[in-house]
């Protein structure tokens, strides 16, 4: 199964910069809880070594490139970094699918099926 890819935004900097900047503090605090939850427990996908750059300050390096899914979904871990850090988030189709997976991550999710 081909996944939905999010938050790659090391790719395109100047377009994620300005869409980040301009969804501060878009979610709730309950939607903000629950997704954080909900990142946290994506099953480890891929690990890129080296580190990504903040692009909301560009002289803190912030995480390195995990790449986490839900069966349906693939993240990099710098979604959970803006959402924590800076209160953005800008992947609204993951989380309303969230929503609709009552916050949690599905069981025994067969990698060996999945594709990026």
């Amino acid at each position: 199964m081909k996944l939905i890819n999010l938050g790659f935004y090391d790719e395109n900097k100047v377009k994620y910069k300005e869409l980040l900047s301009q969804h501060a503090n878009k979610l709730n605090s309950a939607e903000k809880l629950y997704l954080t939850h909900y990142l946290k427990k994506g099953v480890p996908y891929l690990v890129v070594p080296g580190l990504l750059v903040d692009l909301l300050d560009e002289n803190k390096k912030i995480c390195s490139q995990e790449i986490c899914t839900d069966g349906v979904f693939a993240w990099s871990k710098d979604i959970l970094f803006y959402l924590e850090k800076h209160n953005t988030f800008i992947e609204f189709e993951l989380l309303k699918h969230a929503e609709r997976n009552k916050w949690e991550i599905p069981p025994n999710i067969d990698l060996s099926k999945l594709k990026i």
